[in-house]
């Protein structure tokens, strides 16, 4: 079956009217609509498009993201830190295993916190 020169294009009039062709272009996607737009990612509302919304529980449930960095994925598991050795990153509490990751969070957050504010 010859193929014209723009995608879907066929010179073949039985083939367009097949519905199983696999020369028949797909039905463009709507448009997406704008109505339900999230709010920017540093707006800590409490919307239902915020993703993480509580500010009291600790992140990803307490994991110590300076101890992950460590970690080889699939093989160790992450450890718990605790809210004696707890600090914050934009309203958000982080907790961890020690004083000293605590500390190297603090020195450079964004090494260690979820990429993309992912929390």
């Amino acid at each position: 079956m010859p193929i014209g020169p723009a995608w879907g294009t066929c010179t073949d009039t039985a083939a367009l009217a097949a519905p199983t062709s696999p020369l028949t272009r797909p039905t463009p996607a709507p448009p997406r609509s704008t109505s339900h737009a999230r709010p920017p990612h540093n707006s800590h509302t409490q919307s239902p498009q915020c993703c993480y919304g509580n500010f009291t529980a600790a992140v990803a449930g307490g994991i110590d993201f300076v101890d992950l960095a460590g970690k080889t994925q699939g093989k160790d598991a992450p450890a718990f830190g605790d809210a004696s050795h707890k600090t914050t990153l934009n309203g958000f509490p982080f907790h961890f295993t020690s004083d000293a990751n605590r500390a190297a969070f603090d020195a450079d957050p964004w090494t260690y916190a979820p990429a993309w504010g992912g929390f």
